[in-house]
C-alpha cells in the first residue's frame, strides 16, 4: 500500500474547489434518495470525500441524516462547513484516515474510490466496509469496467478496478451486492448492505 499524505489527495482539489462547487448537479440524486429510504428513519450516514457537500451532503441532510462527512481538501471542506454547519466534518484522506473510528447505517463514496492510486484502492474498500455497522449499506460510484482517464477538473489519473474486483474485495469484509444502477450521467452507483 502507499501511503496517501493529505496533500497529495488534496494536490488539484484546493485550486479548483469554486469551480468545482459551481459545476455540481442532481445528477445522480434521485439514486441516492432511493437509497437513503432503505435505511432507518434519522440514519447515521458517513460522507466520504465529500467534496464541497453539493449535492450529495446536502441530499442526506435534507432527508433527515445525520451526517458526517470527510474530505482531504481544506477549500472544498469549508464550502461545506459555510453550507452544513451542523454536519461534523474532518480533513481525511482514503485509504489512511480512521473515518471517524465509529460504524454507520450507511456509507457513501460517491466520485471518490477511482481518484485514488490502484494500490491503495483494496484497502480503501476495507475502510469502507469496515464503517459500515450491522444491517447497515455502502453506496459508492465507479465504472463497471476496468477503465483509466484523466479527471477534467485537476488533470489528475483515475482508474477504475470494474465491478468484480470491488465486489470480491468487500465481499470478503461482509457486504453483498444489493444492485447496481446506472444515473442520467452514466455514473454506476454500486450498493451493497452488510448482513
Amino acid at each position: 500500500m502507499t501511503a496517501v499524505s493529505l496533500a497529495e489527495a488534496s494536490a488539484g482539489w484546493n485550486a479548483v474547489a469554486d469551480t468545482y462547487d459551481d459545476l455540481r448537479s442532481g445528477v445522480g440524486v434521485e439514486i441516492l434518495r432511493d437509497w437513503v429510504a432503505t435505511l432507518p428513519t434519522g440514519a447515521s450516514v458517513l460522507d466520504v470525500g465529500a467534496g464541497t457537500g453539493r449535492p450529495v451532503t446536502e441530499t442526506l441532510v435534507d432527508a433527515g441524516c445525520r451526517v458526517a462527512a470527510t474530505d482531504p481538501s481544506p477549500a472544498m471542506l469549508e464550502h461545506l462547513d459555510r453550507r452544513l454547519p451542523t454536519v461534523e466534518t474532518r480533513r481525511e484522506a482514503l485509504p489512511d484516515g480512521d473515518l471517524f473510528g465509529r460504524r454507520f447505517d450507511g456509507v457513501v463514496a460517491i466520485g471518490v474510490l477511482f481518484l485514488l492510486p490502484p494500490a491503495d484502492q483494496p484497502t480503501a474498500l476495507g475502510r469502507l466496509a469496515a464503517a459500515v455497522g450491522d444491517g447497515g449499506a455502502l453506496l459508492f460510484t465507479a465504472p463497471a469496467e476496468a477503465a483509466t482517464w484523466t479527471d477534467r477538473l485537476t488533470g489528475r489519473t483515475s482508474v477504475s478496478l470494474g465491478t468484480g474486483i470491488y465486489q470480491r474485495h468487500l465481499a470478503a469484509d461482509g457486504l453483498v451486492p444489493v444492485e447496481t444502477l446506472v444515473d442520467e450521467g452514466g455514473n454506476v452507483h454500486h450498493h451493497l448492505r452488510r448482513p
